[in-house]
């Protein structure tokens, strides 16, 4: 049996400021990513840990997108009390392909 990835809070909780908790899921979303969850997946663990108060209840999973160039993923969340869409950006979680995209390994 193969165990999907698991999505971690990092102690969050209902309470944890909005944008910090986008930013700092974006980074486990990016993970899922690379693991091969679904959309299906990422929203069904992101929504089981608004249900056991580990992320803001506000806040809805919208998609998430790896760039295969750089392998940088961008994470969409709506705000349910405001109606606005925030994206999150896991920019610094290198892996060592994004670093044969840059100037700083050869290729």
């Amino acid at each position: 049996m193969v165990t999907n990835y698991q999505i971690n809070s990092n102690n969050m909780t209902d309470e944890t400021e909005r944008t910090t908790a986008i930013s700092m899921i974006s980074y486990d979303i990016e993970n899922a990513n690379d693991n091969d969850l679904t959309k299906s997946d990422v929203n069904d663990q992101m929504e089981n840990l608004k249900e056991t108060n580990q992320f803001p209840s506000n806040l809805e999973y919208v998609d998430s997108y790896t760039d295969p160039n750089t392998d940088t993923t961008s994470t969409a969340f709506l705000n349910q009390d405001t109606g606005k869409v925030t994206v999150g950006m896991a920019g610094t979680n290198v892996h060592i392909d994004q670093l044969k995209n840059t100037d700083i390994l050869p290729i």
